[in-house]
């Protein structure tokens, strides 16, 4: 089986006050009613592992804010952060939920913390878990290129996400999460 590289929106690489200040564009029209998904990928997509900086899934950290980075989680976490202050509507979870589950680096997105209340308001953990086995041999692709604030990389299990928070709410034991990744994967693919 050949495996693709993993590619992120060209819109989330940079650095922090950067990709924010694209994010915030982003999501302003997502909430007028365009797709955040198409926005955050017009301008196209890097291929990661050709590309220098790592995968932030969340921040703002004062270790990483002056590099160029993926700031993958910005523009999903600026749009969640809208609606619960807006107290908008469930159906704009639901969208974001169906948007970013499509795509290896919308599901980058969901993994990261903050985006913890698309998934309990999805609820749909079982969904989750089918989408990201889907992506999960791209997502390996790029190595230890993961963090969540560390100027240092680290592979995607061993970073702190919400599969280890899906995966134990459906059941999968503390020792297991806590371990190191099995050679073959916890998805086999």
């Amino acid at each position: 089986m050949n495996i693709e590289n993993l590619q992120i929106p060209a819109m989330c690489y940079g650095t922090y006050a950067e990709v924010k200040k694209k994010s915030i564009k982003a999501v302003n029209a997502f909430i007028k009613g365009g797709s955040l998904l198409a926005t955050v990928k017009a301008e196209g997509l890097i291929d990661v592992a050709n590309s220098d900086g790592l995968i932030v899934l969340s921040g703002p950290s004062p270790l990483l804010n002056k590099s160029a980075h993926f700031y993958i989680f910005l523009p999903l976490m600026l749009a969640i952060s809208i609606i619960l202050q807006q107290n908008l509507p469930q159906n704009y979870n639901e969208v974001l939920y169906d948007e970013f589950s499509q795509t290896p680096w919308g599901i980058l997105a969901l993994l990261s913390p903050g985006a913890l209340p698309i998934l309990d308001r999805a609820n749909k953990d079982n969904q989750f878990i089918d989408r990201v086995k889907k992506y999960w041999s791209v997502l390996q692709t790029v190595g230890d290129k993961y963090t969540t604030g560390l100027p240092e990389g680290r592979a995607l299990w061993k970073t702190p996400s919400n599969l280890h928070v899906v995966l134990a709410r459906l059941g999968v034991e503390k020792a297991v999460l806590n371990a190191e990744l099995p050679p073959k994967g916890i998805f086999k693919t």
